[in-house]
């Protein structure tokens, strides 16, 4: 029953097209945005997103408004000298980078939340010694290979093979 607005993905978009000009320095070109199918995997990735979401609201997953204020004093871009720099000079810094505050404040809980959820998944999975083993031979294991020790002196011989022999 969720939607998808056209703002919120083209916000998304447009993210993830200045991580990736970002990341490749100046070299990402509308051929390379076709050939990695952006829109698609962005759509993808929000639909993910909301899925995980609505996964941990089932499970009754809940981020409190301390721990969002914990963390938000934590990030490093609002530190100054080691202290959050206020509430005042936050929000500014928010809204010069055209963020509403509160919208960052849900993506952040959002963020937490899906921490969480993806901490309990892991969590929950339980891996049998025996595959756990089996894991570790086919990573470690290289060649397994039997031999004998013959003496050398077994092997020498005066026979002398004729031409056909030989053919």
């Amino acid at each position: 029953s969720e939607r998808i607005t056209a703002v919120q993905f083209d916000r998304q978009y447009r993210a993830q097209v200045e991580r990736y000009r970002q990341m490749y320095q100046g070299n990402f070109s509308p051929e390379l945005e076709r050939a990695l199918d952006l829109p698609r995997n962005v759509l993808d990735s929000m639909i993910e997103r909301m899925l995980r979401l609505e996964a941990a609201k089932r499970l009754d997953l809940h981020v409190s408004d301390d721990a969002l204020a914990r963390k938000i004093v934590s990030l490093p871009f609002f530190l100054a000298n080691g202290q959050f720099i206020g509430r005042e000079k936050y929000e500014k810094m928010l809204r010069s980078n055209n963020i509403v505050p509160e919208r960052f404040e849900e993506e952040l809980r959002e963020d937490m939340l899906l921490e969480t959820y993806s901490g309990l998944v892991k969590a929950s999975v339980v891996v049998p010694d025996a595959e756990l083993a089996r894991e570790f031979t086919a990573r470690n294991h290289k060649a397994s290979i039997d031999y004998i020790l013959v003496p050398a002196s077994r092997l020498e011989s005066n026979a002398q093979p004729s031409e056909a022999d030989l053919q």
